[in-house]
Order: C-alpha cells, then sequence, then structure tokens
C-alpha cells in the first residue's frame, strides 16, 4: 500500500489532503496507523458523502484531528487547492490525494503554488486512464501528465511513477518540517 511507504518517507506524523474523500477512509486509516498523529483535511462535494465521512471520523474517535468540508474544489478560484490550502497548511509537509471522477489533472493545475511551496513532498493522484468515465470521458494519458509537469515547472521538484491504477509524484528533495 502507496500509504505504508509514507511512514519510510515523512518523518514525525502524517498529514493529509484528501481531496474526493468520499468516506475519508484514507484519512482514516493513515490516522489509525501511525504515531504521533496527524491531521486529515478531507473535500468532499457530494453533501451525503461528507456528512458520513463526518460521523465516520467521529465514531472513530478522530473528531479532532479530521476536518471535512463539503466543497467542490475547482482548478482555479476561491475553491482551487492553492485558495483553499496555502495558507492554511502552516509549515508542515502534507501528502495529497486525490480521486475525483476525471478532473485530477484540471484540479492540480491549481495546486501549483502548494505543489511549490515545498510542503507536499508525495501526491497519490488517482489516473485510469484507460477506464472510461460514467460521462464517456477518460483520465488524461500519462504524457499530458508530464506535459503538465513540464510547463509548470514542477518536472524540477516532482518525479512521476505510475503504479496501477495511481500516479505519484515524488518530490525529488522532500522537506520534511513537522
Amino acid at each position: 500500500n502507496a500509504w505504508d511507504v509514507l511512514k519510510e518517507f515523512l518523518p514525525g506524523p502524517i498529514n493529509v489532503v484528501d481531496v474526493g474523500s468520499m468516506l475519508g477512509d484514507c484519512c482514516l486509516w493513515t490516522l489509525k496507523r501511525t504515531r504521533p498523529l496527524g491531521l486529515c483535511r478531507a473535500f468532499e462535494s457530494n453533501m451525503l458523502w461528507a456528512r458520513l465521512a463526518t460521523t465516520s471520523a467521529e465514531l472513530n474517535g478522530f473528531r479532532k484531528e479530521m476536518q471535512i468540508s463539503e466543497v467542490l474544489v475547482r482548478p482555479e478560484g476561491p475553491n482551487s487547492l492553492d485558495a483553499l490550502l496555502m495558507s492554511d497548511l502552516g509549515g508542515a509537509s502534507w501528502v495529497l490525494k486525490m480521486h475525483v471522477d476525471g478532473t485530477e489533472l484540471e484540479l492540480l493545475q491549481g495546486a501549483v503554488e502548494l505543489l511549490k511551496s515545498g510542503r507536499v513532498p508525495l501526491a497519490v493522484v488517482r489516473m485510469d486512464w484507460q477506464l472510461q468515465l460514467n460521462d464517456g470521458r477518460y483520465r488524461p494519458p500519462p504524457s499530458d501528465w508530464r506535459k503538465f509537469l513540464r510547463s509548470s515547472g514542477l518536472s524540477k521538484l516532482y518525479e512521476l511513477r505510475f503504479c496501477h491504477e495511481q500516479a505519484v509524484l515524488i518530490a525529488k528533495n522532500p522537506r520534511a518540517t513537522n
């Protein structure tokens, strides 16, 4: 599991930004397995999923550590990841997890400043580009991801790897500041 690697990759607590959290299971899994406890900022646009994630956090004893926001994250504007998180994450390192039904690359374009800040040493992004989405589209192929990294200047900071249906951005020189 990619999250098991986090314990070796990041010293101290693991903080997670979960975009498309559904029930918040990635946050819960990480919080249950790491000590000392980190934090989780979860963004879910579906009201029912957001409420279920909030209930799940409470039932699992993570009310303080897990903050769920019912927000539709956008590529730009006040609901971009840069706008939602740049002033909010403090100096700690955060792992970014995204699974949002085909708009992952678009949303990552709204997180360039966050990624350039050095506070996200690892991003795990859903990208099974060969699986057709409900609306008939496909996720962008690996070549689009590489083009984005080059055009945004992030290719100097991140290495792109593919593992199963995930794209993993790994910082070349992680700055652990927990």
